[in-house]
């Protein structure tokens, strides 16, 4: 990160679908990212590699000086830190003298309790001097310790983009480095664990499934340690860098999903990278989305979304026509002997029938008039097509049209119950309402 230009900042300093209980798909979407306030974001300078306590507290970042601004020259590096006041993110302050010095300065890792920060570089006691590495401050009352250099192997890295990210819980670290003859020539990403005696294995290649040819940087661990995050301009990023996810396939950490492209509102057609998070699901990250130029600091929060299912109206509408049907028998009885009143029994069908015609247009009607067999033929014809319209005509005055309705008359020939008695002539007394979806 050392004497970054400002276009090369970006390369180197360093929402699932699921069913819910109720059995609703869901998912996981991120709100539109929100700038932070100028206490944060200067406009003229570049702020990026945010990093938030646990709390939500405390916000870790690094302004990078694109001109000279008072004692800072262009390309200075310093961590900042704003806390959260009231509700507001404070003016960001980098007076912490023991982490800032005159090289590249970044927080890549803090512990649960926020009282240790992992640092970029190496702190040797000659000011002047540093080294490509990681160091570790403690906490003592309001500031913080000379930072100590983390003993981690094989940090040999080529040129001047780098950076790491250390788990919450301290026991695991993803590099992002150029290292001298392995990898694809650019920045990948490598994973380094510590073992029970405190000690850490020297990097280890994530794979072509995540590292690509061009530079793949950035990485941040989730909370869990289950979902990693990284930035690309590989992959299928959309003309600059993107943000990626992937999800850890086993315990060995070097098995990962293919990254997934986080996609709108986190991603443009702009510089996005170096995203953080905390167990709150709140999203930090950097983006020159605004004006295209210097980064600023952005933060969007992941939130549970129902998915509404694609509504097919005559699926609802058949499903519809079967509930009323379990709950009354779909047929008009019981008129009263060479008459075609409806009764008011009758009438409490007609309306749920009418009810469900107004709800579903796709749905259609057929009114069948019957009769028993007292009286000639002919007249009996005549008596069920009466019964038929008089259905019919009560539909329309509870607002049906007429054209949804097919009406048909039988007459006596197709009783439902024997005529030779009192009780089955009753029951072919009747009209039949037969509901149908319309294909």
């Amino acid at each position: 990160m050392k004497n970054i230009t400002i276009k090369s900042l970006s390369l180197g300093l360093v929402g699932l679908i699921s069913m819910s209980a109720m059995g609703q798909k869901t998912e996981e979407v991120f709100t539109n990212p929100v700038k932070l306030p100028a206490s944060i974001n200067t406009g003229a300078h570049e702020e990026s590699y945010p990093l938030l306590t646990s709390d939500g507290q405390s916000l870790y970042f690094v302004r990078t000086y694109t001109k000279n601004d008072g004692d800072y020259k262009a390309g200075d590096q310093n961590i900042m830190v704003s806390n959260m006041e009231n509700g507001n993110w404070s003016l960001a302050s980098d007076d912490l003298p023991t982490l800032n010095n005159q090289f590249t300065n970044a927080v890549v890792g803090i512990s649960k309790d926020g009282n240790r920060l992992y640092l970029l570089n190496k702190y040797p006691k000659n000011p002047k001097q540093t080294a490509k590495g990681i160091s570790e401050s403690k906490k003592e009352g309001s500031s913080w310790a000379t930072p100590t250099t983390v003993n981690v192997p094989q940090v040999d890295f080529v040129g001047d983009h780098y950076g790491a990210n250390i788990s919450s819980d301290e026991r695991v670290i993803i590099f992002s480095a150029n290292i001298k003859d392995r990898g694809m020539g650019h920045e990948d990403l490598y994973i380094s664990m510590v073992d029970e005696d405190g000690n850490w294995s020297a990097p280890k290649h994530l794979g072509y499934n995540i590292n690509t040819a061009s530079p793949d940087f950035a990485p941040f661990l989730s909370p869990d340690k289950k979902k990693l995050y990284f930035s690309s301009f590989g992959h299928d990023s959309k003309g600059s860098s993107d943000i990626f996810v992937c999800e850890r396939l086993d315990d060995t950490y070097l098995r990962w999903s293919a990254p997934k492209n986080l996609g709108a509102p986190i991603n443009t057609e702009f510089f996005d990278g170096y995203i953080s998070m905390n167990s709150k699901k709140e999203f930090f990250f950097s983006s020159n989305r605004d004006k295209g130029t210097y980064s600023d600091i952005y933060t969007s929060k992941l939130e549970t979304k129902v998915i509404e299912e694609p509504v097919d109206p005559k699926k609802e509408a058949q499903t519809a026509i079967d509930d009323l049907k379990k709950q009354m028998e779909l047929k008009l009885v019981y008129f009263d002997v060479d008459k075609a009143v409806i009764r008011a029994n009758d009438a409490l069908i007609l309306n749920a029938v009418a009810d469900l015609l107004k709800a579903h247009p796709s749905v259609g009607l057929k009114v069948m008039g019957h009769t028993d067999s007292d009286a000639s033929e002919a007249y009996n014809m005549k008596l069920s097509e009466k019964r038929a319209n008089a259905a019919a005509a009560y539909l329309v005055e509870k607002g049906i049209k007429r054209e949804r309705m097919k009406v048909e008359f039988y007459g006596e020939s197709k009783p439902v119950a024997n005529n030779s008695t009192k009780d089955g002539r009753l029951l072919n007394r009747r009209v039949n309402l037969d509901l149908y979806v319309i294909q």
